[in-house]
C-alpha cells in the first residue's frame, strides 16, 4: 500500500522558517522556473488556468488542482490561518515528451 514518505523530515528545510513543499524522488524529471506563474496566489472557487500541485498559502497544505477545475476549500484549515490562498508550486505538463 502507498502511503506518505516515512523518512520527510520537514526539519531538513534548506532555509530556516522555511518548510519544503512536496517530497520528489527523480530530481531528473523537474526542472526550476523563475517564471511568474508561480508567483500568483488563488481564491477559493477561482478556475485553475495550470493543472498542477497547489499549497495553501495560509496553512502550508497541498493539493492537486486540475486545469479548469476550481480551487478547493475543503480542506482542514483554522480560521485563525486566514484566507485560503492557492499557489502553484509544481506545474504539471501534459504534453508528451
Amino acid at each position: 500500500m502507498r502511503g506518505a514518505p516515512s523518512q520527510v523530515n520537514p526539519a531538513n528545510a534548506s532555509s530556516p522558517g522555511i518548510i519544503p513543499m512536496a517530497s520528489y524522488k527523480y530530481r531528473h524529471l523537474l526542472s526550476a522556473s523563475e517564471d511568474l506563474v508561480f508567483d500568483h496566489d488563488h481564491p477559493v472557487g477561482d478556475r485553475a488556468s495550470l493543472s498542477g500541485i497547489y499549497r495553501c498559502a495560509a496553512c502550508g497544505r497541498e493539493g492537486v488542482v486540475k486545469e479548469g477545475d476550481a480551487f478547493p476549500d475543503d480542506h482542514s484549515h483554522a480560521l485563525t490561518d486566514g484566507p485560503v490562498r492557492w499557489r502553484l508550486l509544481v506545474y504539471a505538463d501534459h504534453r508528451a515528451k
